[in-house]
């Protein structure tokens, strides 16, 4: 499969990335199914958010074997870089604490880091 440097990050991915958003609605085994099969078709950049409900910890169920072969990028509903980081250190920091047992648990990924972080700002302030 075709792969092209993504941004300036000096990252190879595939030109065909995987969405992980509809891996929440199914069970654990179904999603490694759907993951490795992905991942022995070609494809080696896999796209999550932190909304995604269970998807992340899903693709470190799924991927963890392969981790050095792929890429993960995930997005945050963090309103500021500094925010994200926050989270990203320290899911505790989300209200819901529900939530954010499971994204202490999930954002393990079963790896030692994420290679892209994503923001998705609804609007940025001014004192930004």
């Amino acid at each position: 499969m075709e792969k092209v440097m993504l941004g300036k990050t000096g990252l190879m991915v595939t030109r065909t990335a995987m969405g992980c958003l509809p891996i929440q609605r199914v069970d654990f085994d179904t999603a490694r199914d759907i993951l490795l099969r992905a991942y022995e078709g070609g494809i080696n950049f896999f796209d999550t958010a932190r909304a995604y409900s269970d998807s992340e910890e899903k693709i470190g169920y799924a991927l963890s074997h392969v981790r050095e072969n792929i890429v993960i990028a995930t997005k945050s509903g963090a309103r500021t870089g500094a925010e994200m980081e926050a989270q990203l250190a320290d899911p505790a920091t989300y209200q819901d604490a529900e939530k954010a047992a499971q994204l202490a648990k999930a954002y393990q990924l079963k790896k030692d880091e994420i290679e892209r972080r994503y923001a998705e700002w609804e609007a940025l302030s001014a004192e930004e």
